[in-house]
């Protein structure tokens, strides 16, 4: 060691010594570890706490893309979803279609538009397999007498809905009657029946807001021979006829440009389960201004083929005009409601129309016109009927038998429980029941109809204001989904006659909400 000198000695005294040390006793370090047992404890501990934290976070990362998986699994598969769409009809005209049938946005305390035709439509994104669909409406109940307010949710591909009334003031008070689920006993003489056997049920009078299948009746005395209605009727209209392999229709259509707007006819052919069979078209005269001068009439035949034998719904839309002739080649025809119109406030001259009508029961006739052309005398079985009023029926009570009823005027509507048809041959009971639409007069209800069926709840009201709840089950109501969309429609009934088109409806928001069931 002696070649250090002694200036580098003193400065590194302490690295030299250390040296000296390990030279002369090169196992002291080992001695000093040995001779500590704590200090071997104290890193055994720590070695094993240090294994024991890379155990843990291995574990971790393990779990973690388990957790989120079943995360994901729970979410999708198993947990309920509540989806909520909340539509805001007074700020945004998106949510409604056409924009023709909505007014423009109106500012007052609420913010609101105005449905101002009959058919107004909005879609809601539906995620997989959801289950029920609950639609809430903020409106005002801007109604004439005796009209409703519907909403309809698509359940086929083609122009077809499922039907729940959102405001029917008569049904506020239903509690009075026994039901199960949605059935409920108007006529206390029957008994109570479950939805899925009321069909079954003989010669009764259904009221419902939607379609069911009625069991349709088989006519013996059916013969194929022509039958002609040369008269005219006003708007829209329902029959039912009786056939088998090839049905001819013929149709003459009349414009009478009261209204502005295009003024197409559709014409329809449904079987006794609602599904269409043929459709045709009578297009618009050209004339979309008001002038109150009748078109050229227009017309058109359309054959439907091989047809089974039975019943079919022959269904003209409501258009502004006359349908001035009919003819099938068919002897079975009939319709629950007439709008008959041969009377010059129409351009049309005035013809006597003849009507045949049979009932098995107690029921009531509705008589009905707009104006005061329409103010005048009904023969009913050589009975004369005097329709004093404007606007609110006059009724005929009808016992058990076979009515000949003659309008000499016309303008006038004419509707019932029952058939009416234009000549005797022609008369026959489509159903094994009869079907009916939920009217607003929970009178006439009490005493026509035996059976509501209807999913209806009551509004709650906040200061003029309504808001409605109803519900549909997708599966059950075999709601039609198309782009992962329902398609839903607002009937508006009032709206598609132009006495009413001052009675739009304010709507002030729309929320929808979606549930969705899962696994567990």
């Amino acid at each position: 060691m002696g070649w250090y000198t002694e200036q580098y000695k003193k400065g590194h005294k302490k690295e030299i010594n250390s040296i000296k040390e390990a030279v002369s006793n090169p196992f002291a370090e080992q001695k000093k570890v040995f001779e500590s047992p704590d200090q071997i404890f104290k890193e055994v501990r720590l070695h094993m706490r240090n294994e024991r934290k890379i155990k843990i976070f291995k574990i971790i990362i393990i779990l973690i893309p388990i957790i989120l998986i079943s995360f994901i699994l729970y979410s999708n598969l198993f947990a309920n979803h509540i989806f909520n769409y909340f539509y805001d009809i007074g700020e945004n005209e998106k949510y409604l279609s056409p924009e023709s049938r909505i007014s423009s946005p109106i500012q007052e305390e609420i913010g609101y538009r105005n449905l101002t035709a009959s058919l107004v439509y909005f879609s809601v994104l539906i995620p997989r397999n959801a289950e029920t669909i609950t639609v809430q409406t903020k409106f005002k109940p801007n109604f004439p007498e005796d009209y409703v307010f519907i909403l309809g949710a698509k359940d086929r591909e083609d122009w077809h809905y499922k039907w729940n009334q959102v405001y029917n003031p008569s049904l506020n008070n239903l509690s009075q009657f026994e039901r199960i689920d949605k059935v409920y006993l108007i006529n206390k003489n029957l008994y109570l029946v479950p939805y899925d056997e009321l069909k079954y049920e003989r010669n009764v009078i259904v009221a419902s807001d939607n379609y069911y299948t009625l069991l349709p009746n088989i006519i013996t005395e059916y013969t194929k021979k022509n039958t002609s209605i040369n008269h005219s009727l006003r708007g829209g209209h329902i029959f039912y006829i009786y056939t088998e392999e090839d049905l001819e229709i013929t149709i003459k259509k009349q414009d009478i440009n009261w209204y502005p707007g295009e003024d197409v006819l559709e014409i329809l052919v449904y079987d006794a389960n609602e599904n269409i069979k043929g459709n045709f078209t009578i297009e618009d005269d050209g004339i979309s201004e008001v002038s109150k001068i009748p078109a050229p009439i227009q017309e058109k035949t359309y054959t439907i083929k091989n047809l089974e034998k039975g019943v079919y719904k022959l269904q003209l839309s409501n258009f502004d005009g006359l349908i001035r002739y009919i003819e099938v080649n068919t002897n079975k025809i009939v319709s629950t409601k007439l709008f008959l119109a041969d009377n010059p406030i129409y351009s049309v001259n005035e013809s006597n129309v003849t009507l045949f009508f049979d009932t098995q029961r107690p029921t009531r006739i509705s008589m009905r016109t707009w104006h005061y052309q329409g103010l005048q005398n009904i023969s009913i079985n050589n009975q004369s009927v005097p329709i004093k009023h404007l606007v609110n029926a006059t009724y005929y009570n009808a016992t058990s038998g076979r009515y000949v009823i003659i309008s000499y005027e016309n303008d006038i509507i004419l509707e019932s429980t029952r058939y009416f048809s234009f000549t005797e041959e022609s008369l026959f009971e489509p159903f094994k029941q009869t079907l009916i639409s939920i009217k607003n007069d929970l009178e006439w209800m009490t005493s026509n109809v035996d059976y509501l069926v209807t999913n209806y709840k009551r509004p709650k009201e906040d200061n003029g204001w309504l808001t409605a709840e109803t519900n549909f089950n997708i599966k059950e109501d075999n709601i039609f989904i198309k782009d992962n969309k329902i398609n839903f429609v607002y009937n508006v009934p009032h709206l598609s006659n132009p006495e009413y088109a001052n009675y739009s409806i304010p709507v002030d928001w729309i929320n929808i909400t979606v549930y969705k069931k899962g696994l567990l």
